[in-house]
């Protein structure tokens, strides 16, 4: 195995549930030492699925080492100020009225190492009135940006996220963030505070409308919007089977004849509303009752097919439960399999960057609630007997399996 990238970064992930700690997954891929900090009934997003630990934690917490630590004993204060002193990178997503009562901030931190990268995640931003508004994805990344209003049908009602498709879109703009800071620490020899917010990314995501919007574009307000029938090629249709492709002829000179051939249609270039790309595109709608009807007629598997061996861009909704086994995302491992698989995590998903001749880590199993205490709290000068007695005092815990009396 090459050395990984980020072998010799040390990350500190103080933040729960998946925006923040998922960005040091992203670094536990590439080898980085993370220490996770939980308090000492564990992170809230192990208890956030039917099974526990939750397969959510399993995945964004692999790789990487678990402490259980009050943070307001003064004890425990101290662990995470020699933690602090060694590491590259605080990450947290705490909300700042937290942080300032842990006594958490980057002013503060950064007196104890200047050469500390301190990134910061929030729903809604560091400043204005909501600054301290509790927030999720589903609330900040997909309502708040405008997302979740414009992904629906017509004359339907706002759609709901998938579980944490916005942390982890969110996760990796924080990744980028670190990693422009680590790349000035080199240039500077300092440290710095970097941040992002969920609304953020939510709105970049959907910045080509709001942007269209700004430009006074009418399709940008017309919500809900109305249907658009037959009105344009690139839309969705059924096939003979029942699944739904979605067309995307964006080079109608270079594609339309290639479209016509793939369904079996290009004889309606005798006919003069079809002639080429131009008289077909002036008579749209009758065209696109062809093409709609010709893709009726067949099978998914068939027409992907013709599809490709006509080079047509197109895409079809998959199964979630079809993307466990699709052979694109094995090859390139999108998809991949755990160091030690256990019974409901035999595979998983892998970060979204690869870095030439670079191997990433194996998934390792997510730690038990305090399954690392002895070895981060040894490594940073602590004694068997210190540690003895942050067990004794309750600065410290361990739990395998659920917590008794926690709710779900």
């Amino acid at each position: 195995m090459t050395d990984p990238v980020f072998g010799a970064l040390k990350i500190i992930d103080c933040g729960s549930y998946v925006a923040g700690p998922a960005a040091a997954t992203g670094f536990s891929d590439l080898g980085a030492e993370v220490v996770k900090i939980e308090p000492l009934d564990g992170d809230p997003l192990r208890q956030l699925a039917p099974v526990y630990p939750s397969f959510f934690w399993r995945m964004d917490s692999r790789n990487k080492k678990g402490i259980a630590l009050d943070l307001k004993h003064p004890t425990g204060r101290e662990v995470l100020e020699r933690l602090v002193r060694t590491a590259d990178v605080f990450l947290t997503n705490y909300r700042p009225s937290l942080i300032q009562r842990l006594n958490l901030e980057y002013e503060t931190l950064k007196e104890l190492n200047p050469r500390l990268v301190y990134a910061q995640i929030t729903g809604y931003g560091l400043q204005g009135d909501e600054s301290e508004r509790t927030a999720f994805d589903s609330t900040a990344w997909w309502g708040r940006s405008g997302l979740q209003d414009w992904i629906r049908p017509h004359d339907g009602d706002p759609a709901l996220s998938a579980a944490g498709m916005g942390d982890h879109a969110t996760s990796m703009a924080l990744f980028g963030g670190i990693s422009a800071a680590l790349y000035r620490r080199e240039l500077t020899g300092e440290g710095t505070r970097v941040y992002t917010s969920l609304v953020a990314n939510g709105a970049w995501s959907h910045s080509m409308s709001i942007q269209a919007a700004a430009a006074g574009a009418n399709w940008a307000f017309e919500h809900p919007r109305p249907p658009r029938a037959e009105g344009h090629l690139n839309q969705l249709y059924r096939t003979q089977d029942d699944r739904t492709i979605l067309m995307n002829v964006l080079n109608p000179a270079k594609e339309y004849l290639p479209l016509l051939r793939s369904l079996g249609i290009d004889n309606l270039i005798e006919d003069q509303r079809f002639v080429n790309h131009h008289t077909a595109y002036e008579n749209m709608s009758e065209l696109v009752i062809e093409v709609r009807r010709a893709i009726r007629s067949m099978s998914l598997v068939d027409l992907r097919s013709r599809f490709d061996a006509h080079q047509v861009t197109y895409g079809f909704a998959q199964k979630t439960s079809e993307v466990l086994d699709d052979p694109q995302l094995w090859a390139n491992d999108v998809l991949v399999s755990p160091e030690d698989p256990i019974e409901g995590y035999d595979r998983t998903v892998s970060s979204p960057i690869w870095i030439d001749g670079v191997e990433k880590v194996r998934p390792k199993l997510a730690p038990e609630i305090g399954e690392h205490n002895e070895e981060v709290l040894s490594g940073i000068g602590f004694t068997a007997a210190e540690i003895d007695n942050m067990r004794i005092e309750g600065v410290i815990g361990n739990s395998v399996g659920e917590v008794p009396g926690r709710n779900k």
